[in-house]
């Protein structure tokens, strides 16, 4: 009778309604329907290992599924594939109250906290599979998303309270499971940001939805410093090489999140003397790359730990370390360089893999400093890859090769510059083929401004625009085909009216940038610039394209451009419209606030060329420069002082900017080579120049129409300090040795025009020396020269050399040694 009693109590207790059986069922379903009828039968029933296998199982099905046309699938993929499941609009609202009923039974057994069922794998599968699912995007789809979002929350929180609880019982959480819960938190903290700020951006936006937002991030961040130590103090070994690369990438994730976010500093990166996260990170990544082979990075993992070095370089450094993230990225870069050039990865470079390393490296200034390494880059880069890309990682190329240029102007020697337009050349011949054709990523709902169509061409035209030797080529062959077919699809997609401020202002400067080079016939450009003002300001005084689609910066980039990229802006009708609307919003009450000095300068100038600006604006942008004139730096000051004088404002009116007109200041600068402390300071006096009707005293460089006021004599650049100081030295330099191990310079020496022992102060600058300098400045190598008794004239800007090249007293001598004797020391 008992052994019969006991059995019966076996069968109810094992029925269908057993956990144990609903987990065999959850496991068994292959199908997203078995799992979500599942769920709606017996999700009151689910323990915790119940409830992270249906997590698990919803996950894995809705991302294995090969309709996804995006790489990592997104929100919108996952609704679909939600509704797709019946066609019946009932059971597809039925499906996300089922998740919500997941959820809720999830929240339940957290705050249960059985700590005999509940594990780390528990935790890691949950939190994974919430981010997998993209559940923050998706549940922001719907409209009753905030009692969707709260619950959300109220899991998140949760699980954050349960692990830090484990943390500090010191629960065990393997290597697997860390790596998961980085890479969850990433995704989720990212979706929740990138929400939060378009919701902030638009006109409407409920404050529930907004603390929905603040809910998921704040309960991602309590999260991170136990997560961090359990990392560093995790063993090396225990690590893939999968596994580093998810730490790296999730933890720039966050950190570009945050970055892009609404400024609110929540990531703190946990160094202390227990702890260095920097440390453990560094050391994780030197094990994929010098490791044995087998534990080395293949080509996916060695794309995104390149990608976090660049993230991790763009952050801001921490104030408590000593050389904080820095010391962080020349590690890593070294590491991967290293690993690159051995060429020991793992698996092939595919099209992605490479766009991204290109770009990271770019990005950290690591190509033009490394000659070899920029060589294997770029022959990683060929033609065989780039007609692989699609436009998304050809602009990726494009804005990585305007980087390395940028940041040293040539790297190597002109072969190597040839080299590089080459590349720049095939990379924009490939992305003018294939962005006509490019769809814009409807899954990506974070990042439209830089995967869409309009902001592609946007990332080119930007590049384009940073390559001068490049247009300088394109404008000598008349091959401006690049740049009239992007305008072309710009126009055909219906870009140009749905483009945002930031992206018209970095179209519109990018293209008065090329114009200034290729010039603007037989181009698309100014016509661009008119179809962008009869789109959003045919009726300038009632145009709020500029008060709900920029900011400071794009507004002033906006107008610079248009003032620079309108050959006729001063009587062109379109140009007249925006600047009409300019005028009408900066008098708006507080949206001069917003400006910098830098979008201060912009708009003067921009308002200088139309030469209408009325007072009432002026007074507004110069009450403005007052309020903030401890913020200028000297370039911005000149440049804004000069526009707003020929825009017809009056810088005398205003106390603070008149103040700074009359004051002057000395400084001294120290030249002990040239002889006793005190004799051989060199004094400066320096003042703001500017025209005073009431003295009749004009600036020099009004003879040149005023162009040289922003560009000449405006700051003591480091350039010139180590070149004068240089000078002040020469008299350790014995000419005819230098010159014997020169090859540019042996044949003077063999020639005799370096006598031996004669040293270069007294061949160069001795008493009877004539000199020139060449875009002085502020000339202090020459006021240096000339006390060691050369006469030197000291130049700048092009006009002058319209008097200087008359003279027949003037001897040019040449600079180029002082140059070659520094770069090959």
């Amino acid at each position: 009778e008992n052994y019969a009693l006991k059995h019966q109590w076996n069968i109810n207790m094992r029925g269908v309604n057993h956990p144990q059986q609903i987990n065999k069922q959850l496991c068994a379903s292959f199908s997203l329907s078995n799992v979500l009828a599942t769920i709606e039968k017996s999700s009151h029933l689910f323990n915790i290992v119940n409830v992270a296998t249906a997590f698990s199982r919803l996950a894995k099905i809705l991302s294995s599924t090969e309709s996804s046309s995006k790489r990592g699938g997104g929100a919108m993929e996952t609704k679909k594939k939600m509704n797709d499941n019946n066609k019946n609009s009932e059971k597809k609202e039925l499906n996300v109250k089922v998740l919500f009923a997941l959820l809720k039974r999830c929240k339940n057994v957290l705050r249960a906290n059985d700590k005999k069922q509940l594990e780390p794998r528990h935790l890691s599968t949950i939190l994974w599979s919430i981010g997998k699912m993209r559940l923050v995007m998706v549940f922001a789809i719907e409209e009753d998303f905030e009692t969707f979002g709260e619950e959300l929350v109220h899991v998140l929180d949760a699980i954050s309270n349960v692990f830090v609880e484990y943390y500090e019982a010191k629960r065990q959480f393997n290597a697997q499971e860390i790596s998961n819960l980085f890479w969850a938190s990433a995704k989720i903290y990212g979706d929740a940001s990138a929400l939060k700020k378009k919701k902030k951006s638009s006109s409407c936006h409920h404050r529930r939805v907004l603390v929905v937002f603040e809910g998921v991030e704040d309960a991602i961040v309590r999260m991170q410093a136990p997560l961090q130590r359990m990392f560093a103090a995790s063993k090396l070994n225990e690590w893939t090489t999968q596994g580093v690369s998810n730490v790296c990438w999730s933890l720039a994730k966050m950190l570009a999140s945050e970055t892009e976010g609404d400024g609110k500093k929540r990531m703190v990166w946990v160094v202390d003397d227990k702890c260095d996260l920097r440390k453990s990170i560094s050391d994780a990544v030197e094990m994929g790359c010098s490791g044995p082979p087998a534990k080395r990075f293949n080509a996916q993992e060695f794309a995104n730990v390149a990608w976090a070095m660049a993230k991790f370089n763009e952050a801001p450094n921490d104030e408590d370390a000593n050389g904080g993230r820095e010391v962080l990225v020349n590690k890593m870069a070294l590491e991967l360089k290293e690993l690159l050039i051995s060429e020991t990865v793992k698996g092939r470079f595919e099209s992605r893999h490479v766009a991204n390393t290109f770009l990271a490296f770019a990005k950290v200034n690591q190509c033009a400093e490394d000659p070899k390494f920029w060589f294997k880059l770029k022959t990683l880069t060929k033609s065989a890859v780039l007609k692989n890309m699609n436009a998304h990682e050809l602009s990726m190329v494009m804005v990585g090769v305007s980087l390395v240029n940028e940041s040293n102007g040539e790297v190597g020697g002109e072969d190597d510059e040839e080299e590089d337009e080459e590349l720049a050349y095939e990379v924009c011949r490939f992305f003018t083929k294939t962005i006509a054709s490019y769809t814009d990523d409807t899954n990506n709902e974070t990042d439209d401004d830089e995967t869409g169509k309009v902001g592609l061409i946007a990332n080119v035209l930007w590049a384009l625009a940073k390559l001068p030797q490049l247009l300088g080529e394109i404008a000598k062959k008349q091959e401006k085909v690049f740049i009239n077919e992007m305008l072309r699809v710009l126009e055909q997609s219906n870009g140009i009216a749905n483009m945002n401020g930031r992206q018209a202002s970095t179209i519109l400067w990018s293209l008065a940038k090329i114009g200034d080079v290729v010039g603007f016939e037989d181009t698309g450009i100014k016509s661009t610039f008119e179809h962008f003002s009869r789109t959003h300001f045919c009726d300038a005084r009632s145009s709020l394209f500029f008060k709900t689609k920029t900011d400071a910066r794009s507004f002033s980039m906006i107008l610079w451009a248009f003032s620079n990229g309108v050959p006729d802006v001063a009587t062109n009708e379109r140009a007249k419209d925006v600047f009409e609307s300019a005028h009408k919003d900066l008098r708006k009450e507080n949206f001069i606030d917003e400006f910098n000095a830098r979008d201060l300068a912009n708009v003067t100038e921009a308002f200088a060329k139309r030469l209408d600006t009325p007072e009432k604006v002026l007074k507004t942008i110069a009450k403005r420069a007052a309020e903030i004139l401890d913020t200028f730096n000297a370039q911005e000051l000149l440049k804004f002082l000069g526009a707003l004088e020929r825009a017809g404002g009056d810088v005398h009116k205003y106390e603070k900017l008149n103040e700074l007109l009359r004051s002057k200041r000395t400084v001294k600068i120290p030249f002990p080579a040239l002889g006793l402390v005190d004799e051989s300071a060199i004094k400066l006096r320096s003042a703001t120049p500017s025209n005073d009707a009431s003295k009749q005293i004009d600036r020099v460089d009004d003879s040149c129409g005023g162009f040289g006021r922003q560009n000449t004599g405006v700051a003591l650049w480091e350039g010139s300090r180590v070149l004068a100081e240089w000078i002040s030295r020469l008299s350790t330099v014995d000419l005819h040795a230098f010159c014997s191990n020169d090859a540019k310079w042996k044949k003077l020496g063999e020639d005799g025009f370096f006598t031996p022992h004669l040293n270069a102060r007294d061949a160069f600058f001795g008493k009877g020396k004539v000199g020139v300098e060449l875009g002085a400045g502020l000339g202090l190598p020459s006021i240096v020269a000339s006390k060691l008794g050369a006469n030197v004239i000291a130049t700048d800007g092009t006009c002058i050399f319209r008097f200087f090249t008359n003279s027949s007293r003037l001897v040019s001598y040449s600079l180029c040694f002082m140059f070659s004797y520094i770069r090959s020391g």
